[in-house]
């Protein structure tokens, strides 16, 4: 009342028109129109500073499990049965992957050595491989380091039929029942649980199970060969961006580039690309470059 004689006082015109806010009605007003909100942001509060960070690190978490539970959930479905088209089957009925696998012997020819694929991989998946400066560089301990139960990256080499898909699908569904199996929370029926279970009883027979386990991402070449092929002029063409659009696709939700570096960073992370002799001849150098510079660089 006395703001209103005071106000009648020096614009009688505005005595009937003029009305003081409590704070709760102008936050409700700055939350109905955020563009005023941010035309006065410099005069917020801490609390409101706090508040908007904290629903976006909530909106980032939302994303990022998100993310991981397309890789492993939902991959952990897909890939369950075995691929053996190439092999010579044409059955409708596909037994589980655990229930046909056997370890297969592979030759090392720069070694002049050889054993066993998944055993000698699960050696390699254990250690870190964080790049640390202060490592040596001398030949003979590159050498040593790239030894296959110590190599970084592998490439597999075979015919048709032989393997070479099945052996990175087995391994990564071992990496995910791992993971289902460790995370009571994990979002998946209880019959992809049932599932895991019989991995890893299969695993641990054969003693291949971890239960520290990467995060399995698979990569069919021929897929991204199409994809690159048809980028335009100055889009980016890289690994990172055609995953970020993949799993986009999978999740409906939008994934940026960033948010998968900043999972790369997080997390232990094995990554199987499949079918380079299946992408077309003229991409396949590019192909080619384009994966070597995500082993190498990212």
């Amino acid at each position: 009342d006395k703001a209103k004689l005071a106000v009648g006082k020096a614009f009688p015109k505005l005595k009937n028109r003029c009305h003081i806010w409590g704070g709760g009605k102008i936050l409700d007003f700055l939350a109905q129109y955020p563009n005023i909100a941010d035309y006065y942001r410099h005069f917020l509060t801490s609390g409101h500073v706090l508040t908007a960070l904290y629903d976006h690190f909530q909106n980032e978490r939302v994303e990022l499990e998100s993310v991981l539970n397309f890789l492993i959930s939902r991959q952990f479905s897909e890939q369950q049965h075995t691929k053996l088209e190439q092999a010579g089957s044409d059955a409708d009925t596909r037994p589980g992957i655990h229930k046909l696998f056997i370890d297969v012997p592979f030759e090392d020819i720069s070694r002049n050595s050889s054993s066993l694929v998944l055993s000698t991989l699960m050696n390699a998946s254990a250690r870190s491989y964080r790049l640390d400066k202060a490592e040596p560089e001398p030949s003979r301990w590159r050498q040593w380091n790239q030894h296959p139960s110590r190599a970084r990256v592998w490439f597999i080499k075979g015919g048709p039929g032989q393997g070479k898909s099945t052996i990175g699908q087995y391994f990564s569904q071992i990496q995910r029942a791992s993971h289902i199996l460790n995370n009571e929370d994990f979002p998946v029926p209880s019959v992809h649980r049932d599932t895991a279970s019989q991995i890893k009883e299969v695993a641990e027979r054969n003693g291949v199970w971890t239960n520290t386990p990467r995060i399995p991402v698979s990569i069919e070449l021929k897929e991204f060969a199409q994809w690159f092929s048809q980028r335009k002029a100055g889009e980016p063409k890289g690994i990172l961006t055609y995953l970020a659009e993949r799993i986009t696709q999978g999740i409906e939700q939008t994934v940026k580039v960033g948010t998968l570096k900043r999972l790369l960073r997080m997390q232990t992370w094995f990554f199987v690309f499949d079918g380079l002799d299946e992408v077309p001849h003229d991409v396949k150098d590019r192909v080619a470059n384009e994966t070597r510079y995500f082993i190498e660089h990212v």
